[in-house]
């Protein structure tokens, strides 16, 4: 199951994006990105969506999550951060939605 929600960023700086991802009983929260990017990105995700997600686990708040850096859905693929966990809106980065011939 995947549920898509958003959270405030500090000092006004819009909206972050979350996934809700059960899996085996247990629910992770995947952290995304500012809603702007991946909104830019157009990459939308709706609940049910079948989702190839990697990332980087951590502890928060004592449970476990996940700061993605690439997601797949399909033929697309959303990239998120670079191979060292940097977030690509904080580069300027272009556009990183990728379509497979």
């Amino acid at each position: 199951m995947v549920d898509v929600y958003s959270t405030s960023l500090r000092q006004g700086q819009g909206t972050g994006l979350h996934l809700r991802f059960q899996a085996d009983g247990e629910v992770l929260d995947v952290h995304l990105g500012p809603a702007w990017y991946v909104d830019a990105q157009g990459f939308a995700i709706e609940p049910g969506d079948f989702l190839k997600i990697k990332g980087m686990p951590l502890t928060k708040d004592g449970k476990p999550a996940l700061i993605a850096v690439e997601i797949e859905r399909g033929e697309a693929t959303l990239t998120l951060r670079d191979g060292e966990g940097f977030p690509l809106w904080r580069r300027g980065a272009q556009l990183s939605l990728e379509r497979s011939p």
